[in-house]
């Protein structure tokens, strides 16, 4: 049994034809979003980065360790309470208010 009418070719275009034109055209529109919108592409490699650095526990630490530090030792240490503290003024003006520090 065969057909009568003759079949159309196959205008499929192969997969891996496909494949890079998908690519190309992915590659296009980051290329148009990153032209419109620099910042974009900024904010992306900052959290790609981020995310790279959070997957080591090394690199963690690294990043995550000084800011813990820092916010206990300034936490309890630093202070702006400026009560009884020593200070010197050295005054090399002759005039009448000047003397009044003495």
């Amino acid at each position: 049994m065969t057909p009568d009418h003759h079949q159309a070719p196959d205008t499929r275009v192969p997969s891996t034809s496909r494949t890079l034109m998908r690519l190309r055209g992915l590659i296009r529109k980051g290329f148009l979003q990153a032209f419109r919108d620099p910042s974009s592409l900024g904010i992306a490699l900052v959290i790609k980065e981020l995310l790279v650095l959070l997957k080591d526990p090394k690199s963690r630490f690294v990043i995550i360790g000084p800011s813990v530090i820092q916010l206990l030792v300034f936490g309890y240490a630093a202070t702006f309470d400026l009560t009884d503290v020593p200070f010197a003024v050295y005054n090399e003006s002759p005039s009448k208010e000047a003397r009044w520090f003495r």
